[in-house]
């Protein structure tokens, strides 16, 4: 299964589709949607089941896996957060896959699976096996990943699922990917953070210090949903968590994205009806990311 050949990835959020997907974005088409749709290249499909019960989530992924032509590619949070166990035999078997070969890892995140046990920045999470009913191969460098994505290719029976390094892996099986495109410079940023995580709100921080806004929302649905109908053209959308970036989409009535490329890594952004949004997970990036990607939006990084 060489990368060329991986039709869909199926993932159970917006931010992780968009960060494993943005890997194939050099070489073809890259379509981010919200249901199974016709579209060239790959299309990644945000089922939105991370929070779902682990019965409903595998009755949504087989139902979406019914006629899916050409390769899958099943793409899990790098902490196995959500039904992945659910998730992960649903489709296996609706796909008629012999087995699952899952490599959550995602070494340039600090997730790495060392005998077995998942770690996150060092620290140990326990069997992988104990959290979601499967063993996950190890990997700890991306040429682990490398090799992961070799005997997946080599064995079209088994399903892969992984996260968005073994997304990376499968991408760098038909050579060194091209840079992806630059985004356009935009006249204004409206920056949106929503995850509760850590380091999401280090970095909100971060950006508040030193890159002042012109305008600040604080706890106010109504106050965001106007600003978002009322953004003047050039207006740029960076969106934090999955959630907040899905809440987003459904307020414009934003139904799929094309996916161009990174800002920093994890940090992916994509075009739809004339717009830019810009996705990161709550929980990646060093403390500078919200700037960084900031300043490269506004023409200043």
């Amino acid at each position: 299964m060489p990368s060329e050949v991986i039709r869909w990835l199926i993932a159970d959020d917006l931010t992780g589709a968009a960060d494993a997907s943005v890997h194939f974005a050099s070489r073809r088409e890259v379509t981010l949607a919200f249901d199974r749709r016709a579209a060239e290249g790959l299309v990644a499909i945000d089922t939105e089941t991370r929070t779902m019960p682990a019965a409903e989530a595998a009755r949504l992924v087989t139902e979406l896996a019914q006629g899916l032509d050409g390769g899958v590619f099943k793409k899990v949070d790098s902490t196995l957060r959500g039904p992945v166990a659910a998730e992960l035999e649903a489709l296996r078997v609706a796909l008629g896959r012999r087995a699952v070969l899952l490599a959550p890892a995602l070494p340039a995140q600090g997730r790495t699976v060392v005998g077995g046990r998942l770690l996150v920045d060092g620290k140990d999470r326990g069997p992988v096996r104990d959290l979601v009913g499967i063993d996950a191969a190890d990997a700890s460098t991306d040429a682990d990943l490398d090799r992961v994505a070799a005997t997946c290719a080599a064995d079209p029976t088994l399903l892969p699922a992984g996260s968005a390094g073994l997304a990376a892996a499968f991408s760098r099986l038909g050579g060194r990917p091209q840079p992806a495109a630059a985004p356009p410079r935009v006249e204004a940023l409206l920056v949106v953070v929503g995850s509760p995580h850590p380091v999401a709100r280090g970095q909100a921080r971060l950006l508040e210090a030193q890159l002042p806004a012109g305008v600040e929302l604080r706890d106010s649905t109504q106050a965001g949903r106007r600003a978002l109908h009322r953004l003047p053209a050039g207006t740029a959308v960076l969106a934090t968590g999955g959630d907040t970036a899905r809440a987003i989409c459904a307020e414009l009535g934003i139904e799929s994205l094309h996916v161009r490329g990174e800002l920093l890594p994890g940090v992916v952004w994509m075009e739809a009806e004339g717009r830019i949004l810009v996705t990161k997970s709550g929980g990646f990036g060093a403390p500078d990311a919200l700037l960084l990607a900031s300043l490269k939006l506004l023409g200043d990084g």
